[in-house]
């Protein structure tokens, strides 16, 4: 009986670690999809900025230097806001992934206790 419950309590640790190692890949995953938003909103800002002056500009100016000038302003934001896009969907997917994987690890620590 000493030996299993020597294999249990080592066992434990392990699950601890593990479960410790997780919470603080957590930790780094949600600071980095919080800069993600901030990023994303003053990308949504800017956007909302080009669309009133595009929406300020004539049709001859909308077809001219101004227009191309601000369409590839949007373009580029709109490249930026994918990739912050991107990043926070990863995370997002990233942290349900850890969450169930922190479940399994819970469920396992308890059947070794039992």
């Amino acid at each position: 009986m000493d030996k299993i419950a020597k294999a249990i309590a080592d066992h434990s640790i392990i699950v601890k670690v593990q479960l410790e190692q997780k919470e603080r890949l957590a930790q780094q995953v949600r600071q980095q999809s919080q800069k993600a938003v901030s990023a994303l909103g003053g990308l949504k800002k800017e956007m909302s900025d080009l669309n009133r002056q595009w929406n300020s500009l004539t049709a001859s100016e909308r077809g001219g230097e101004a227009g191309a000038k601000l369409m590839a302003q949007y373009r580029a934001l709109s490249e930026q806001a994918k990739g912050y896009m991107s990043t926070l969907n990863a995370a997002v997917r990233f942290e349900d992934r850890l969450a169930r994987q922190r479940e399994k690890t819970r469920e396992y620590s308890n059947e070794l206790k039992n």
